[in-house]
């Protein structure tokens, strides 16, 4: 048995998922997003950076293991 970042394991071939820690019982990790002030892509990089808290996103990242943005 082992114990790791769910989205670590999600997809592996091989590996069950037994199921997640208790939500009292975890240490969240935070994730963030910044963008250079020089960066020649900033317009893309805001983009991103809010279609990652949107529903659509949502979807694609809580199934490997990723918890939805809650402020």
């Amino acid at each position: 048995m082992v114990v790791v970042v769910a989205s670590r394991i999600y997809g592996v071939p091989g590996v069950d998922m037994l199921g997640l820690i208790p939500k009292e019982l975890q240490t969240w990790i935070g994730f963030a997003t910044g963008i250079n002030p020089q960066s020649k892509h900033a317009e893309a990089a805001r983009a991103l950076t809010k279609f990652l808290s949107t529903p659509p996103a949502d979807a694609v990242l809580k199934p490997i293991g990723i918890e939805p943005f809650v402020e």
